[in-house]
């Protein structure tokens, strides 16, 4: 586009299925070679609950999300240490 990158602010998000904090820091690293980038400027958490860890986007067992006990705390460990 010819707009230079300190000039852009780019977000992109975990998603629900990577927040395990064994699976953070390689799910940022995926959105970084996705996007073609070495950094962007804010990680967003895509929801506030964690479903069951796996490549399976909506995890879903009689119809409801499979959700998983993961503290918040644990997933933003990752991204700031």
């Amino acid at each position: 586009s010819g707009v230079p990158r300190e000039e852009l602010f780019i977000t992109t998000k975990l998603w629900n299925n990577k927040h395990h904090p064994d699976d953070v820091a390689s799910a940022m690293q995926q959105s970084l070679d996705d996007l073609d980038m070495d950094y962007v400027d804010l990680f967003l958490i895509h929801w506030p609950v964690a479903w069951e860890r796996g490549e399976e986007l909506f995890p879903v067992k009689d119809g409801k999300p499979i959700m998983v006990n993961i503290d918040i705390a644990d997933v933003c460990s990752i991204l700031i240490s």
